[in-house]
């Protein structure tokens, strides 16, 4: 089962795209041999610009902003950013904490190493993640602030009682 590299959702084998939000699935078979810029401007000849965009996005690891401004240069007639490249030893050192959901870690050897500016370096980590179907997450704090939130309402619960 495919998972969508923007959502997470789990989706059939048979997927080409999200059920969930509609972006291109990373296994799906949808290049037919062609190249990205091909694939671009085959959706952007039909009026599909966010389906460009999701491909973009899935196939360079750009945010949002970054890919919606890529496709307009690209349809001005600008080349495509050219994709950042890592050095062999350095793509497997990333590679592995990226598979341990280690984003922040793998983003600071990059940015060591290389010796890129914070942008540059998850740009390069998010297309590195991307070329290999590894779901680029960061440390993200939704659980610290269940957590105190948690802890919040018990002592709350509990102050009311006492």
């Amino acid at each position: 089962m495919p998972k969508c590299p923007f959502c997470d959702h789990r989706n059939p084998a048979s997927a080409e795209l999200c059920g969930k939000c509609g972006g291109p699935l990373p296994t799906a078979p949808q290049t037919n041999g062609r190249s990205l810029e091909e694939q671009l401007l085959w959706l952007l000849d039909r009026d599909e610009k966010p389906d460009a965009i999701s491909l973009y996005r899935q196939q360079t690891g750009a945010g949002q902003q970054d890919a919606s401004d890529a496709l307009d240069a690209f349809e001005r007639g600008e080349p495509l950013p050219p994709l950042p490249e890592v050095e062999a030893g350095l793509e497997e050192e990333i590679l592995t904490l990226l598979q341990g959901g280690k984003k922040i870690q793998a983003v600071r050897v990059y940015r060591e190493q290389t010796g890129s500016d914070l942008k540059d370096a998850l740009r390069a980590i998010d297309a590195l993640a991307a070329k290999h179907g590894i779901a680029a997450k960061g440390a993200g704090c939704a659980g610290a602030v269940l957590m105190i939130l948690t802890t919040v309402w018990i002592a709350a619960r509990f102050l009311v009682q006492v």
